[in-house]
């Protein structure tokens, strides 16, 4: 039987084209059709035993929520039977048990990491293997919770097999065992209690897809054995929300990983420099270097300056201060190679040697025109510096600004 090959999926019963690219996984099937409320046009696409499957969109993403049931094996089964449907990132979203005593009842627990005391992880990788979710979704995950203002933690969390292991261990045959195991999580700081992420985690690794995992805590059976205020929740709003906002916001960053991507990628394609020096009708050609710099830093500065301040400005609203600074040191090391080579070769063809002494400069101003054009891209805002990038995809350098702006035009060398 090739799972990856079947036109419909033998569990979930789910075809190619009924699920999106992401994909929250919470285990009661009761609670997709909650869950589903939080996008736009859900649509119920199949039951099957403990499967339930949702799927609508997220800021014009198609997104789904299918249901795993209890533990691991049925988490693995789903996970592995929507990878093969095309799911790239999945969310965790269910329930557990606090173990740490500054875990409450209501609050909101990210796992860093999960302990792997349950046998599905065990056909995937060695035991050697840390189960561990993806950096990304997980960042995801505490953003959402700390925008949300949701009491959280974020840690380890342990994985078993057995809910009554857990509960009744002393009547259990292996009670020396899952005594001294749970003693050691309490002294390891491990967080809460639950069934299915190191499962997931590691069927994750192996499909190499992205996998995290929220939990909302019902209960804490340490802070009850402490005397410790203890309240039973049952609401797992908060859990689905951060959810569902880092759903959001892991579908941002791809787009933005996108547009970079295509951006980094149509370097390649441009002329660097071969057309400076040739007659255009398009623009007015400056033939000294020395000029170019002049009028540079006379003309161009500005038009250069405002824009930058008013790109900025859009920037940090949209994407943030360490993304504009990720751009630019992106870009400069994907840029800076294949300018200088295309620099070289053009002063040698100009014959500019002795108009030499500018190279670094220009080289600064070539990265920062890239990174601005880059990042005009990944707000998706066509202006000045689109502009820009036209002109270095023609050929050609931009020294100045003819006219006012926007209804002058280029210099170009």
């Amino acid at each position: 039987m090739n799972e990856q090959t079947r036109k419909r999926q033998f569990h979930i019963q789910c075809a190619q084209g009924e699920v999106g690219g992401y994909c929250i996984l919470p285990g009661d099937p009761g609670r997709c059709e909650a869950i589903a409320k939080h996008f736009d046009n859900p649509v119920r696409i199949q039951t099957n035993r403990e499967y339930t499957t949702y799927t609508g969109t997220l800021l014009g993403e198609s997104v789904s929520v299918t249901s795993t049931g209890i533990g691991g094996p049925s988490a693995a089964i789903a996970m592995e039977e929507l990878a093969n449907l095309g799911v790239h990132t999945f969310v965790r979203v269910g329930t557990c048990g606090g173990i740490d005593l500054s875990v409450q009842s209501g609050d909101v627990v990210v796992a860093t990491g999960a302990v792997r005391m349950e046998g599905t992880s065990r056909e995937y990788a060695p035991i050697e293997w840390p189960a561990v979710p993806d950096f990304a979704v997980t960042t995801a995950l505490v953003e959402a919770c700390k925008s949300l203002g949701y009491s959280w933690h974020a840690g380890v969390v342990q994985c078993k097999d057995s809910f009554y292991g857990q509960h009744s261990p002393s009547r259990m045959p292996v009670s020396y065992e899952l005594e001294q195991k749970w003693e050691a999580w309490k002294r390891l700081g491990v967080l809460a209690s639950e069934m299915e992420s190191a499962a997931l985690f590691a069927v994750a690794a192996s499909r190499r897809v992205r996998c995290g995992s929220v939990f909302h805590v019902i209960w804490n059976q340490e802070r009850e054995k402490a005397g410790l205020d203890q309240k039973e929740s049952h609401d797992t709003q908060a859990a689905v929300t951060v959810g569902v906002e880092a759903v959001k916001l892991l579908i941002e960053q791809d787009r933005i990983k996108t547009r970079m991507d295509r951006f980094l990628a149509g370097l390649d394609d441009i002329p660097w420099l071969e057309h400076c020096g040739e007659p255009s009708q398009a623009y007015r050609v400056e033939p000294s270097l020395f000029q170019a710099w002049d009028n540079w830093n006379r003309e161009m500065l500005a038009v250069w300056e405002p824009e930058t301040c008013r790109l900025e400005e859009q920037a940090r609203d949209s994407i943030g201060d360490d993304e504009i600074d990720r751009v630019f040191e992106t870009v400069s090391d994907a840029a800076a190679g294949r300018l200088w080579q295309s620099w070289c070769a053009f002063v040698q063809r100009m014959s500019l040697e002795e108009e030499s002494g500018l190279e670094q400069e220009w080289m600064d101003f070539m990265k920062r025109d890239l990174a601005w054009a880059c990042v005009e891209q990944m707000v998706g805002s066509e202006g000045f510096f689109t502009a820009v990038l036209k002109v270095y995809q023609q050929g050609r350098l931009p020294c100045a600004w003819e006219g006012a702006y926007p209804e002058g035009r280029f210099v170009v060398l």
